[in-house]
């Protein structure tokens, strides 16, 4: 008998003991699962279909000054009510809840309160189609926003100081695109003037032959020729300069132009700076020069203008060199390289010239103008712009435009 009640007794224990342990275990992991939604920087809570909130941990508390008790075994919508929620934001929640039941959809929105920003999301906790509870997420995104704000703003600057370099480069380019053209005619309009005093001479004068009158009116049609011709310059360098005038205004509607007409832009534009630094544009078409493009004319000639100007800075002063500008097509995509054989983008940077803003150096010329292009390339064309750059041996860009 005492034996039979010595068993019964380890018995006893032993259940006892394990008994505690589980409930030991089954402390402990609540304690851990406690701990550890302390350490969860997005808050979260936890709530039935009707509302009634069953879970939640320190951070939505922080996020919303909550206290505990006003949180414990309450209704959400109560307890968003008292705390001056806008209505809407409860009523999104609402309708939330009732689109995602029962399914692994994710609803989110954003909610303002007390200056800040927050990002809401609402879902459902579903276990073998069976629905269990709702969760809200929420996220502090107020920085987030100032920062994209912020960006936004310095984009805005860097395009607004891109339309002023852009503005400075045109007015430059009036003087130099019109001044020449000027003079030139200037001096054909002296010819021009010279052979009529000589015709009037002439008149009466029996020893100037007819074919010496032919010869006066073939010297007449040769100088109102070349008056022609750089009437026609001026009249192209104020079409392309109007142009992108109205490109940096916003007001441009063009939405299609033929490979020629980016040939032309480009040189006139280009022209003067070019002969400024003594080097020299060569175009090499392998597509027809009425190959139509779609998009806005001016946008590219300018994102094409600011990788003509980093290879003349590429040379850093050196005169007698050459810009090559090859036109091709590789299947659906129209490939415009700018290729020299100047200084080279140095490794170190290559990574950041489409992502940032590299600032200028007297040895490093890489800037605002490979930023805006990229930027222009992607938002116009829906294109990209790649390159191969080998220190002192030169770059080539290629600007990417699907057809």
């Amino acid at each position: 008998m005492e034996i039979l009640y010595l068993i019964f007794l380890i018995a006893f224990i032993v259940t006892m003991i394990y008994l505690i342990r589980s409930l030991f275990v089954k402390y402990n992991e609540q304690f851990i699962l406690t701990k550890a939604s302390e350490k969860i920087t997005d808050g979260y809570l936890i709530f039935t279909t009707n509302g009634k909130i069953t879970n939640f941990n320190k951070a939505i508390l922080e996020s919303f000054n909550f206290k505990r008790k006003e949180l414990n075994n309450k209704n959400i919508y109560d307890v968003f009510k008292g705390k001056d929620f806008d209505e809407k934001y409860i009523n999104q929640i609402i309708e939330a809840c009732k689109e995602i039941r029962n399914t692994n959809q994710t609803i989110d929105f954003d909610i303002k309160k007390d200056n800040k920003i927050f990002k809401i999301e609402v879902k459902s906790i579903v276990n073998n189609d069976i629905f269990l509870r709702y969760v809200i997420v929420c996220k502090d995104v107020t920085q987030t926003y100032k920062l994209i704000e912020e960006l936004q703003n310095n984009q805005d600057m860097m395009a607004n100081r891109e339309k002023f370099a852009t503005l400075g480069q045109l007015i430059s380019g009036i003087v130099h695109s019109l001044k020449s053209p000027i003079f030139a005619l200037s001096g054909e309009l002296e010819g021009l003037n010279n052979l009529i005093k000589e015709y009037e001479e002439s008149v009466g004068d029996k020893t100037v032959t007819i074919q010496d009158h032919y010869e006066i009116a073939n010297d007449m049609t040769s100088w109102l020729d070349k008056m022609k011709e750089q009437v026609e310059n001026i009249s192209d360098s104020i079409t392309a300069i109007k142009s992108q005038v109205v490109t940096l205004n916003g007001k441009d509607d063009n939405n299609s132009f033929t490979v020629s007409e980016l040939m032309k832009y480009t040189d006139v534009l280009m022209k003067n700076t070019l002969k400024e630094y003594l080097i020299g544009l060569q175009f090499t078409l392998k597509v027809p020069k009425e190959l139509e493009i779609k998009g806005n004319l001016n946008s590219l000639v300018q994102a094409v203008d600011n990788l003509i100007m980093n290879s003349i800075e590429s040379y850093h002063g050196k005169t007698n060199q050459t810009i090559d500008i090859v036109i091709e097509k590789n299947n659906n995509i129209l490939e415009i390289s700018v290729i020299d054989t100047g200084c080279g983008i140095p490794k170190r940077i290559q990574s950041k010239i489409f992502k940032e803003i590299i600032i200028k150096s007297e040895k490093e010329k890489v800037g605002i103008g490979l930023f805006m292009a990229y930027s222009n390339i992607k938002a116009e064309f829906n294109g990209d712009i790649v390159f191969e750059s080998k220190e002192k041996k030169g770059s080539k860009f290629t600007i990417l435009l699907p057809m």
